[in-house]
């Protein structure tokens, strides 16, 4: 089964760590492909991230998503953007190529500024056909409680992060 991890790599941040250590782990049952984001030379950078370049990486990531049979988005909010309504927008296109799909909750920051992305990010999810699936991974207890109680998600669980030698 060909899987696509979508998150920050190659640079200094847990998620791109984790995005490694996923990696690792899954390689033996999936032929395992990480779509980088470039999030701190593209996506974060303050000058570009919401540049016609950064947006073009993001649609070629999106274009590449037809080849998988999952898709795992790591979905820590900041590594789609500086600003809610750019990281909505990429997050909804990144969720709309997706086949099957399983988003790694890392934290679930609801603020006022963020709450309206949030809601548009979800509704996409809810309004996906029964033939692309999706699933939430909470990595805590906290987080998988808010995605069900606030947002009405039922597919979801919580794990914590683990490295395991």
């Amino acid at each position: 089964m060909k899987l696509a991890v979508i998150g920050s790599y190659n640079e200094a941040c847990g998620v791109a760590s984790y995005v490694v250590a996923l990696k690792q782990g899954l390689g033996a049952p999936f032929d395992v492909h990480v779509m980088n984001l470039k999030t701190a030379a593209l996506i974060g950078h303050e000058a570009l991230f919401n540049s016609e370049e950064a947006e073009a990486h993001v649609e070629s990531i999106c274009e590449e998503l037809k080849q998988f049979d999952c898709v795992n988005l790591q979905l820590e909010w900041g590594l789609y953007g500086r600003r809610f309504d750019v990281i909505a927008r990429r997050l909804i296109k990144l969720i709309k190529a997706s086949r099957n799909l399983i988003l790694t909750i890392h934290s679930l920051h609801v603020t006022d500024d963020s709450r309206e992305g949030q809601l548009a990010v979800f509704q996409a999810l809810k309004d996906r056909s029964h033939d692309q699936p999706y699933w939430f991974i909470a990595h805590l207890p906290r987080e998988a409680d808010t995605l069900r109680r606030s947002f009405g998600f039922d597919n979801v669980s919580d794990f914590p992060v683990a490295y395991y030698t």
